[in-house]
């Protein structure tokens, strides 16, 4: 399998061959909220329809450079910012991104006010402040997904597909918050 780790200037290059695509945003670039080239690099993913089908549900996010800061990055302002910047003109999240429970969770937490719940050493707990806002949220990114599938001819197989495995994804997240795991 072939998997590429995109800088701030490599995933157009090597979006076409990817199998999976890790999108790396820095310490730098995050505290310097350089928002567009971001942006820039999110768009090679969405740019063509072959990218678009080939990519789906394989785009990982890493947040360079706060491997040694104790809270979660939805607790850092600064990354809180840089993503919901980076949303406001990129938003297609639940075509992408991997529909694992911490993927999927981590980027809605970080687009969502929240407020920290109960922690362990390796984990904390989120809850969202409005409901409401989780689900204008959740309709939100699947219209722009649903948007990004009509303007490729994605068949609709693979958009039930996906929204099946985010809800999983979302129902296995909370459900292992609720259990203690």
């Amino acid at each position: 399998m072939k998997f590429n780790l995109a800088n701030s200037h490599g995933l157009r290059e090597h979006a076409h061959d990817a199998e999976i695509a890790v999108l790396v945003f820095t310490r730098t670039e995050i505290e310097l909220q350089q928002v567009d080239v971001a942006v820039d690099r999110l768009r090679a993913l969405s740019e063509d329809g072959a990218k678009v089908r080939r990519l789906a549900g394989k785009t990982l996010l890493m947040f360079e450079g706060y491997d040694t800061d104790t809270r979660s990055l939805v607790e850092i302002p600064a990354c809180v910012r840089f993503f919901r910047a980076i949303d406001r003109e990129w938003s297609y999240w639940l075509h992408f991104l991997v529909p694992a429970p911490d993927v999927i969770s981590l980027a809605l937490l970080m687009l969502l006010d929240v407020k920290v719940g109960a922690r362990d050493k390796d984990r904390s707990a989120f809850e969202v402040e409005a409901l409401a806002d989780l689900e204008a949220l959740m309709t939100r990114l699947f219209d722009k997904m649903n948007a990004l599938h009509d303007e490729f001819n994605i068949p609709e197989q693979l958009n039930r597909e996906i929204t099946e495995a985010v809800m999983t994804a979302l129902s296995d997240a909370t459900s292992r918050r609720e259990g203690g795991c």
